[in-house]
């Protein structure tokens, strides 16, 4: 949901950037929907196409090559600039696959879903969240976590952070937190049940942080906690 300042920032850019789109550095606006209509366009402008206010479809091709690239931008009056996203390659010369190639209206479609994320990642930036564009492992996950702990006094700390770095950080410190599935963290658990269980002849308790209960979707959800503010077991 775009917040009103958003809007209005929207609305005020598209007034600008109708008249700077125009102008022949972008080709002005351009008919993209075929590829005969694509062919005709001058190689080495952008060209493109209003989506809605403020947000525009760019079609580039360069010169040397046959095949144009689709792209994505919007008009973001408070940073005066107009942040833009490649998408994928124009159907020009090889038939469209749906994800790096494209046709017009395939190309729309990405570009609508896109901006949503790029207008949200906006709003994140200028809320003062940090974005990471690279890898984001569990070993970072941590550290933020144990940062924000620092931060609101949370109790225990020396020794959570023990038990993170021997039974967590070996197994699972170096995967990104995306990649980490539940069925990866139910073989790390059975894992350590295993170990437990060979050093002292019983099975190992399940660790406090970790206990989950199905909720209605059938997906993990995490035990309540009741040390105060999120499980340190929420970043994993």
């Amino acid at each position: 949901m775009l917040s009103e300042s958003t809007r209005v920032f929207a609305l005020l850019g598209a007034i600008c950037d109708t008249y700077v789109t125009r102008k022949t550095y972008y080709g002005g606006m351009s008919d993209l929907g075929s590829k005969t209509s694509r062919k005709s366009l001058e190689p080495g402008k952008r060209h493109q196409e209003t989506l809605a206010e403020g947000r525009y479809l760019v079609y580039r091709r360069s010169p040397s090559v046959q095949t144009g690239i689709w792209s994505v931008k919007y008009w973001d009056a408070g940073a005066k600039k107009s942040p833009m996203a490649k998408l994928a390659m124009a159907d020009d010369v090889l038939d469209a696959n749906g994800t790096d190639i494209l046709t017009h209206d395939q190309a729309v479609k990405a570009a609508d879903g896109k901006l949503k994320a790029m207008l949200r990642e906006a709003d994140l930036i200028a809320g003062g969240e940090e974005i990471f564009t690279g890898s984001y492992t569990v070993d970072q996950a941590w550290a933020d976590y144990i940062t924000d702990a620092q931060r609101r006094g949370v109790t225990g700390i020396y020794n959570m952070h023990k038990s993170f770095e021997a039974q967590i950080h070996p197994a699972l410190g170096h995967i990104e937190v995306r990649r980490l599935t539940e069925k990866r963290i139910r073989l790390w658990h059975q894992d350590l049940a295993e170990m437990g269980k060979r050093k002292t002849g019983k099975t190992r308790e399940k660790p406090e942080f970790m206990e989950a209960a199905k909720d209605d979707e059938g997906a993990l959800a995490p035990a309540a906690h009741h040390g105060g503010g999120p499980d340190p077991g929420d970043h994993l």
